[in-house]
């Protein structure tokens, strides 16, 4: 079955649960057939986030929730738990990013600008500006070379780490 941890308020104004993770990510469970055989999750003890900043990793007991049902290995009783906590993230489009293109002299792309969308957070999201984001195309001119291609999009190192691509507008482009 899988283990979900059972988690009591919220962090700290600004903060928000980013993503959980628990290892190992099933326990073997053992009772009465007509018990069991219906039980795919479990708790966790219950684990309190008020004043939670960060990252933290915490070993947390399993709660089966019934006398009649155990877990099979008696070293299993407990899973670690690790919860990542951050800034609150928040979305920001930036309308109109210009496409490069790397490729032969006279290539044009069309449309010239995307609409990115990005994830991060909130006070490194409001610093971005349109020169903190490259989308560019690779052009090889040839016989057979496709003139509709996929844009890469890269931020600049100092947000690369902090923020990420949700979705790029239109997905593809075609070079005149």
């Amino acid at each position: 079955v899988t283990p979900l941890p059972r988690l009591d308020g919220q962090p700290p104004a600004g903060f928000e649960v980013i993503g959980w993770q628990i290892t190992p990510p099933s326990v073997h469970i053992i009772g009465a057939e007509s018990l069991v055989k219906d039980i795919t999750q479990v708790s966790t003890e219950t684990v309190r986030l008020a004043e939670k900043t960060q990252f933290f990793i915490s070993p947390v007991a399993i709660d089966i929730g019934s006398p009649n049902i155990s877990i099979s290995d008696p070293n299993r009783r407990t899973v670690m738990l690790a919860v990542t906590i951050g800034e609150i993230r928040k979305e920001r489009i930036l309308e109109r990013v210009p496409v490069v293109i790397f490729g032969p002299q006279g290539a044009r792309a069309t449309p010239t600008h995307l609409k990115v969308t990005l994830l991060g957070a909130r006070s490194v999201i409001d610093e971005l500006t349109t020169a903190d984001v490259n989308v560019a195309v690779e052009y090889v001119e040839g016989t057979g070379a496709a003139r509709t291609l996929t844009p890469k999009v890269t931020i600049s190192p100092r947000y690369a780490e902090k923020v990420s691509v949700r979705a790029v507008e239109p997905a593809t482009i075609r070079i005149n």
